[in-house]
């Protein structure tokens, strides 16, 4: 389930799925790590906002091939 524009359920249970692993579902390396003192609501919004680290890695692979 979906709760607002940030925030998503956990889909076994009824908690909200931490920053951690948004991101890991994203795609992102567990050695990134956010500026010290950034809110948790910005946290989830800019994982909620990013591109897909093996998405932009196609996409420049593509661009890279036909140019």
């Amino acid at each position: 389930g979906h709760v607002g524009k940030t925030y998503t359920l956990h889909p076994s249970g009824g908690r909200v799925i931490s920053v951690r692993e948004a991101m890991r579902i994203m795609g992102f390396p567990d050695s990134y790590v956010f500026p010290r003192g950034t809110p948790l609501h910005d946290r989830y919004q800019m994982v909620a906002d990013a591109v897909s680290p093996a998405f932009s890695r196609a996409l420049a692979g593509a661009i890279l091939s036909a140019a």
